[in-house]
């Protein structure tokens, strides 16, 4: 079966909200198994890369992060901030804003979500006492939703599952 996408359209203030919303709870939606996968012992900064996955059957979100430092652990998002909670300490990500779009095909009720923005890092606690940090992400998603009564994609009820993938790039240093 071939998938068509939609054509994209301007969501309203609210509808945009409620999304942005489901894609916060999706994003604090998965848990990271593993360990910690290194200590954040590095006393001088430089790249870094972080990636978060999230799915719609977990709580929380994995965390992975390598470059100038290299670690697992598991991210809560809340809001426009997410705390990363490694072995042996952690950080808070802001994430004030960025562009997102959303585009429903309403013949499969699949959501596709894109965006990206800015970072900053800092906050940090235990090995990542004070840790700094900014750059830029990406992140993309896909929701499945189910139907109404009217046989119309239910977009303002939660989604039937999802998965989302944070890219971010850029500087930290302790």
């Amino acid at each position: 079966m071939k998938l068509r996408r939609s054509t994209p359209r301007p969501a309203s203030g609210a509808r945009m909200a409620r999304r942005l919303a489901t894609v916060g709870a999706v994003a604090s939606v998965a848990v990271l198994a593993a360990p910690s996968l290194a200590s954040a012992a590095p006393s001088r900064g430089g790249m870094e890369h972080i990636r978060i996955v999230s799915d719609s059957n977990r709580s929380t979100s994995s965390i992975v992060i390598r470059g100038a430092f290299v670690d697992g652990g598991t991210d809560y998002a809340k809001g426009k901030r997410d705390v990363a909670v490694f072995a042996d300490g952690g950080f808070i990500i802001h994430h004030p804003g960025g562009t997102f779009s959303f585009e429903l095909n309403p013949r499969t009720c699949v959501a596709h979500l894109s965006g990206n923005g800015n970072y900053s890092i800092g906050g940090g606690f235990g090995a990542y006492r004070g840790v700094t940090g900014q750059g830029t992400y990406v992140f993309h998603g896909i929701l499945t939703f189910g139907r109404n009564g009217q046989g119309r994609c239910a977009v303002h009820r939660a989604p039937t599952a999802s998965q989302t993938i944070i890219r971010a790039s850029g500087t930290m240093s302790k």
